[in-house]
């Protein structure tokens, strides 16, 4: 049986369901010639230019789009959005038109970045294969930078330099901006993050 939730903001008036449909519920609304009925129906969902299911959904006469695996994650798995791109909705099965909570999962956008890739990537996380020159490299994003952390003929040493870097950025307590420059800081007077080819 389906399982119909308020969607979040728009509690009376719009409503998601576990298999990802989003309804509008009846409702009095007011038009520009007064007050009318708005009956209750399923909302046919758009695609955005991603391949996300997106939904318009409006009141007070303002219309907002919003992802339709945004509104099952709020109204299923307790997500609250902080506003920053760090936390992210991830489609398990990688089908982006599939939002039953169960296919849903909340992870970090690092995380996410680094999900069942394919091609030059490495089974660690901020590693990456050069097929060219032989050689893993390990980078570290610290939005908006992507910085340089080494490279090495061996894959897990990359890891270890991840590791390090990311540990390095958990003693600065999340101040990004300080660790930020201090990592670029740290590579451009050694001009590596640690020695190159162990």
């Amino acid at each position: 049986m389906e399982i119909w939730k308020d969607v979040f903001g728009y509690e009376g008036c719009y409503q998601i369901s576990d298999l990802g449909r989003v309804k509008s519920m009846e409702r009095m609304v007011k038009g520009k010639v007064g007050l009318r009925i708005v009956n209750e129906r399923i909302l046919k969902p758009a695609i955005d230019i991603y391949g996300y299911r997106i939904v318009s959904l409006s009141v007070k006469q303002k219309v907002k789009k919003k992802p339709v695996h945004l509104l099952v994650a709020k109204a299923f798995l307790n997500h609250t959005s902080n506003g920053k791109a760090e936390i992210v909705i991830d489609h398990i099965n990688n089908l982006k038109k599939d939002n039953k909570p169960s296919n849903l999962q909340v992870i970090s956008h690092r995380k996410n970045c680094t999900k069942d890739q394919k091609g030059n990537y490495s089974k660690f996380i901020g590693v990456s294969f050069n097929k060219a020159k032989g050689f893993y490299r390990a980078m570290i994003r610290i939005y908006p930078d992507r910085i340089f952390l080494g490279i090495s003929k061996n894959e897990e040493y990359c890891s270890i330099l991840y590791q390090m870097a990311l540990k390095e950025m958990d003693e600065y307590d999340g101040c990004k901006t300080t660790f930020r420059n201090y990592i670029k800081e740290k590579v451009n007077y050694q001009g590596k993050y640690l020695p190159l080819n162990i």
